[in-house]
C-alpha cells in the first residue's frame, strides 16, 4: 500500500491554519496467509509501514509533530495477529487468536501531537469468536476480546477493557 497525505498545520490555541501544506507517506508492506489442517486452520497476518492511522494501522498515530511549526514526521508501526479457526460443522465455526499494534512513537511525540492530552503508544488483545451460518448468505457473529492499551497522560496509567462485539453480514 502506498499513498500520500497532504495537510495544513493547525493551531489550536490559534484556531488558525498556520501557513504551506506538508506532503506525508502512508505506505505498508503486509504478508498474510492461512494453513489449512482438517477442521483447524491457522491464520496469520503481519504488516509494517508508516502514517497507517487512516488505515486502522499505528493506533490512529499518523504524524508526529516536534513542534507545531515544524514539518512532522510519519510514525512507523509494525503489528498483526495470529488465529486458529475451528469449523466445527457445516454452520458453526470457532476462534481465538492474539494481536497487536506497535508504532516506534516516542511518548514527547504523542504529547506534542495531542497537546498534551491522552495518546495512545501500544495496544494487543486476545479474543475468541464465535460464527453461525445461518444460511449461504447470512451471517451471524459473537466476539469476546481483552485489550491492554498503553497511553501518554491517559488519567496517568494505561488501561485493560473487556469487550463484547456482535455482527451480522450479508454475502451478496
Amino acid at each position: 500500500q502506498y499513498g500520500r497525505d497532504k495537510s495544513r498545520r493547525y493551531d489550536a490555541d490559534e484556531e488558525a491554519f498556520l501557513g504551506k501544506s506538508d506532503e506525508y507517506d502512508s505506505d505498508m508492506v503486509m504478508l498474510a496467509g492461512s494453513i489449512p489442517f482438517g477442521k483447524f486452520t491457522l491464520c496469520g497476518q503481519l504488516f509494517a509501514g508508516e502514517n497507517l492511522g487512516d488505515v486502522q494501522g499505528g493506533v490512529g498515530n499518523k504524524i508526529a509533530f516536534r513542534d507545531r511549526y515544524g514539518k512532522g514526521r510519519e510514525v512507523t508501526t509494525v503489528g498483526g495477529f495470529v488465529d486458529l479457526n475451528y469449523q466445527l460443522n457445516d454452520v458453526w465455526s470457532f476462534a481465538a487468536g492474539y494481536g497487536f499494534d506497535n508504532p516506534e512513537v516516542h511518548n514527547s511525540d504523542v504529547e506534542i501531537q495531542t497537546r498534551g492530552r491522552e495518546g495512545t503508544t501500544f495496544n494487543d488483545r486476545v479474543y475468541i469468536d464465535a460464527f453461525y451460518q445461518w444460511n449461504d448468505n447470512l451471517h451471524f457473529g459473537l466476539e469476546y476480546a481483552y485489550l491492554t492499551t498503553d497511553y501518554v497522560r491517559a488519567y496517568g496509567e494505561d488501561n485493560d477493557s473487556h469487550r463484547f462485539q456482535f455482527t451480522v453480514y450479508y454475502d451478496f
